[in-house]
């Protein structure tokens, strides 16, 4: 993804390790060696936190990522205070207590009996999209994002799940909701059916469903 925040804060978190941006919530999501440890949303600035952490994002005066008004926020990422954001030492320190954060979160969740380990190169932006891996995502549904341009990994991330789910549904193709659940999954890595409501429904929103 290009935008001009976010290039700003891989320049700033550089020193840490290469962050990369997927598309999601209307913005993009952050990830470190494959950890997704925070996330940029109408311009805010968001990290993953614990019970270690919080504290200081609530004597900063921050909030947790609310992607609907009037419903229940996502208390597990909050707002990085602007003070962090202006400080590019502080930050990385704000930066490695997030991913220290995701990576516990992650290793604490019990393995389904049904998992397969990923390949290694399944975040390879060349993967065709024939080859990666998407539960639930049949030859034809593959097909039909090769026509509207999304060939590889890459371009799924550039484009995003919503908007390849409205391409492939513009060009004449009678998508489920399913693909666009999968699709988000895919660049979250997690299978479709196990996203959260709270993203299903940000989803469903944005694809104007």
């Amino acid at each position: 993804m290009t935008d001009p925040h976010l290039d700003e804060l891989r320049e700033a978190l550089a020193p840490a390790g290469a962050v990369r941006a997927r598309a999601m919530f209307g913005g993009a999501g952050l990830y470190l060696e494959d950890v997704f440890f925070g996330l940029v949303a109408d311009g805010e600035l968001y990290f993953r936190v614990d019970d270690a952490s919080r504290p200081e994002y609530e004597a900063a005066g921050s909030a947790p990522f609310q992607p609907f008004q009037g419903k229940a926020p996502m208390g597990t990422y909050w707002r990085v205070p602007d003070r962090v954001q202006s400080e590019p030492r502080e930050l990385r320190a704000w930066t490695r207590r997030a991913l220290e954060a995701a990576r516990a979160a992650r290793k604490s969740k019990p393995p389904r009996a049904t998992s397969r380990r990923a390949p290694k190169d399944a975040t390879d932006p060349t993967m065709s999209i024939l080859r990666m891996r998407i539960p639930n995502v049949g030859p034809a549904a593959r097909r039909w994002m090769r026509e509207v341009g999304v060939a590889t990994r890459g371009d799924l991330e550039r484009r995003g799940s919503v908007a390849t789910f409205r391409a492939v549904r513009a060009n004449g193709r009678r998508a489920s909701v399913n693909l666009l659940y999968a699709l988000e999954g895919a660049l979250l890595g997690l299978r479709g059916d196990l996203l959260p409501e709270v993203v299903r429904a940000n989803l469903r929103e944005r694809a104007g469903l």
